[in-house]
């Protein structure tokens, strides 16, 4: 029997979570209009995808908290 476009999708998100060491996870959340402006400008200017700044920042702030609890 065919599969439904949600079972797909389904099954689409759970291969993405499952990929890879970590696999990935969704986050889809609104922001400040500057913040989000913030991140248009950070990613145009290092040539980066607004994904790859915000996986940069969070890893960095992340690492600088480890460091000052360690």
């Amino acid at each position: 029997m065919a599969k439904t476009a949600a079972q797909r999708q389904a099954e689409y998100r759970d291969r993405r979570a499952t990929a890879g060491e970590n696999g990935e996870r969704r986050i889809n959340t609104w922001v400040d209009a500057g913040a989000a402006l913030a991140l248009d400008r950070l990613a145009e200017h290092h040539k980066l995808s607004k994904r790859e700044v915000l996986e940069r920042v969070l890893l960095e702030a992340y690492g600088e908290l480890v460091q000052e609890d360690g």
